[in-house]
């Protein structure tokens, strides 16, 4: 996934990622479709692993997918933008 963040003032904050919420919430093998459904877009294996890269400077870290549950702590200087390459390794 490739995330932006941007912000017109200093801003900072946490980035969250969600986890397969139809599986160990719910019990579902499968995410089906639901009137009342939450759609997960990105989901991370809380024991997984994930590289985020910085765009910008080529800099990446491994982190857990409990880490990127958590959040990875964000800051921005008012006219900042980060641009962020997360992939499952």
């Amino acid at each position: 996934i490739l995330v932006m963040v941007s912000a017109d003032r200093a801003w900072q904050g946490r980035l969250r990622f969600d986890r397969p919420r139809h599986r160990i919430n719910m019990g579902m093998p499968v995410d089906y479709p639901r009137i009342n459904q939450f759609p997960e877009l990105f989901t991370v294996e809380p024991g997984g692993r994930y590289r985020v890269r910085d765009l910008q400077t080529g800099k990446a870290r491994v982190y857990g997918g409990a880490e990127l549950v958590e959040g990875l702590s964000i800051r921005v200087s008012g006219g900042e933008e980060l641009f962020w390459e997360v992939l499952p390794l």
